[in-house]
C-alpha cells in the first residue's frame, strides 16, 4: 500500500482545487418564496422544512424564509398555501404561516366558506372589514369605550349603542321551548325584555373585572373575551379552485402570476359537498378534510395556546358547505376535548340543508311527511339523496354516518338567512329535491329549522341548539348579511 499512498495525495490534492473552484452557492443554495416552503409532521407538530430550488428570481436565503415564517401580527392580507396530503391548499388569511407559527395573541379565529364564481378574496375581505384593529392602548377600554370600528364606505352599519339592536341568544330561563326560538333582536333600553342584553361597555367589564357595572357575574354567566380585532382574531378564506373544460380558476391555471402546480384543485362544485378533489388534482383530500386539516392545525396548543373559539362561516355555496359540514365532520369535538375552545358554525343563505330523514313540509297540512303522502302527492326519486338528504352519502359523510343525528342535535348552529332573499337570483337551486325544502333561500331555511324541531320532538334529552337569525332588508348579499349588526354579533361572538 506505501507505493500508492503519494497517488492518494495526488487525487486529494486535485479533488481540493477543483472543489475550490465553484462559488459557495453549490453547497447553500438558496430557497424561494412562501409558495415553495413545505412542511413535515413530526410528533404532532409542524415544522418548517425549506425546499432547494433553482430558479434564479426571488431567491431569499434560509435565513431569511427563517425571518419570514415568524409569525407575523400585521393584518396585511396574505395568499399562499398551506400543506395539505404532500400538495397546497391556497388560502387567504390575515397571518403569515398560521400553519407554522405560534401565536399567543390568538383568541379567535374564523375560516370563510367562500360562494361560487372565485369568491374567496371577497368573503376574506367582508370578513376583515368587520374586525377592528386592535387598540393602540388599553384607556378606551377602561373608559368602556368600544374598540375602534372600520369606517370605510364597504362597512356602512354602524356598532351597536343604546339607542340600536342587539342580536341575542334566545336562551330564556322562562321559554317552554328555548332551543327552538327564533334568535330575536331587543331594544338595549327594553326593561320588560326576559333576555340577557349587555351593551358593549358590559362586555369588556365582564371580561376584564368579572362584573357588570360593577356588581359580580352571576356563577354561571360565562366570561366574555376581549371584543374581536385584528390582533387576537385569526382569519382563514381557503380556495376551493376549479379546473375545468369551461373554468379555471387563477390559482390552478399556468397562465397565471398565481399559478402553482402543488396547488389542490376541484373539476367542479363539488367541493360544496365534501367530495373529493379532482383526479389530476396534486391530492385528493375532501374538502371537509381540507377543513379538518385547519381544525387540528387551530387544536395545536404549541402554535394558539389561548385560542377559545373557532367559527366556521359560509354563504351560498359556503352556506351548503357548512350546513354540510356542521352535522358530517366527527373530529372537531375530540380534538378540543381536553381544552376549553368552543366551536360556532354560521350557515348563511344556502339553496339546500341536509335532512336527517326522508320527510318533507307539506304545505297543504302544515305537516312533515313523505312527499307521496302530500295531499298533491309529488314525485322527485332522488330527492333525500345525499345533497339533499342522508341516501347515498358520499366519502366523506360515510365514515360517520352514525353520528348526524347527535351533531344536529348537540352543536352550536346558527342559521343567518337575509328576509329579502326570497327570489331566484340566478343561482338558487332549482332541482325538484330542493323546491321540496322550499320555494326560495329564505322559505327554506326557515322550513328547516322547523324540520329539526319536529324531528327531535319526542327526543329524550330534549331539542336542538341550531337557532335562527333573519337579516332584515338584505338579500343574498355576502357583505350585506356579514357586516350586518346580526352578522357581526354571531361571526364575532
Amino acid at each position: 500500500m506505501k507505493k500508492y499512498h503519494h497517488y492518494f495525495l495526488y487525487i486529494s490534492l486535485i479533488l481540493a482545487m477543483v472543489m475550490l473552484s465553484y462559488p459557495i452557492e453549490i453547497f447553500a443554495r438558496p430557497v424561494q418564496n412562501l409558495n415553495t416552503i413545505s412542511t413535515e409532521v413530526v410528533k404532532d407538530k409542524f415544522k418548517v422544512v425549506p425546499r432547494q430550488v433553482n430558479t434564479e428570481e426571488n431567491q431569499m436565503t434560509a435565513a431569511e424564509v427563517e425571518q419570514l415564517v415568524e409569525c407575523s401580527n400585521n393584518n396585511a392580507k396574505r395568499f399562499y398555501g398551506i400543506p395539505m396530503e404532500g400538495a397546497l391548499l391556497p388560502v387567504y388569511s390575515n397571518r403569515l404561516s398560521f400553519h407554522a407559527c405560534k401565536d399567543e395573541q390568538v383568541t379567535r379565529a374564523i375560516i370563510i366558506v367562500h360562494g361560487l364564481s372565485r369568491t374567496a378574496e371577497s368573503y376574506f375581505n367582508y370578513v376583515s372589514a368587520t374586525v377592528p384593529q386592535p387598540p393602540a392602548d388599553s384607556s378606551s377600554n377602561e373608559t368602556g369605550n368600544e374598540p375602534p370600528r372600520p369606517t370605510d364606505q364597504t362597512n356602512p352599519y354602524p356598532p351597536p349603542t343604546s339607542n340600536s339592536v342587539e342580536v341575542t341568544t334566545g336562551n330564556s330561563a322562562s321559554s317552554n321551548n328555548q332551543n327552538s326560538q327564533i334568535v330575536q333582536a331587543q331594544k338595549l333600553n327594553d326593561e320588560n325584555s326576559k333576555f340577557s342584553i349587555f351593551s358593549w361597555k358590559e362586555l369588556h367589564d365582564m371580561h376584564t373585572n368579572t362584573s357588570v357595572n360593577g356588581e359580580p357575574m352571576p356563577h354561571d354567566t360565562e366570561p366574555v373575551l376581549e371584543p374581536a380585532n385584528q390582533g387576537n382574531t385569526l382569519l382563514i378564506a381557503p380556495l376551493f379552485a376549479i379546473k375545468s373544460s369551461s373554468i379555471c380558476d387563477p390559482p390552478v391555471c399556468p397562465e397565471s402570476d398565481e399559478y402553482n402546480s402543488q396547488f389542490i384543485y376541484w373539476s367542479g362544485h363539488a367541493w360544496s359537498r365534501l367530495n373529493n378533489a379532482a383526479i389530476n388534482s396534486p391530492a385528493r383530500v375532501t374538502s371537509g378534510q381540507a377543513i379538518d386539516i385547519m381544525m387540528e392545525l387551530l387544536s395545536n396548543t404549541d402554535l394558539y395556546p389561548n385560542l377559545k373559539k373557532v367559527t366556521i362561516v359560509g354563504h351560498s355555496a359556503g352556506g351548503q358547505f357548512v350546513t354540510r359540514y356542521s352535522l358530517s365532520d366527527n373530529n372537531n369535538d375530540s380534538i378540543f376535548m381536553y381544552g376549553d375552545v368552543k366551536i360556532r358554525y354560521v350557515v348563511v343563505n344556502p339553496s339546500s340543508y341536509l335532512y336527517l330523514s326522508p320527510e318533507r313540509y307539506d304545505s297543504s297540512t302544515q305537516e312533515f311527511k313523505l312527499p307521496s303522502e302530500f295531499t298533491e302527492p309529488v314525485s322527485c326519486a332522488h330527492y333525500n339523496e345525499y345533497r339533499y338528504g342522508l341516501d347515498d352519502l358520499s366519502f366523506y359523510v360515510q365514515d360517520i354516518f352514525t353520528h348526524i343525528e347527535d351533531h344536529a342535535k348537540s352543536r352550536d348552529i346558527h342559521l343567518l338567512l337575509g328576509e329579502d332573499d326570497n327570489y331566484n337570483e340566478g343561482h338558487l337551486d332549482t332541482d325538484c329535491a330542493a323546491y321540496l325544502q322550499g320555494a326560495h333561500r329564505l322559505e327554506r331555511g326557515q322550513r328547516y329549522h322547523e324540520y329539526l324541531t319536529w324531528f327531535f320532538r319526542d327526543h329524550p334529552y330534549g331539542s336542538h341548539h341550531t337557532q335562527i337569525q333573519l337579516v332584515p332588508g338584505v338579500g343574498h348579499s355576502t357583505s350585506g348579511m356579514f357586516q350586518s349588526i346580526y352578522g357581526r354579533n354571531i361571526i364575532l361572538w
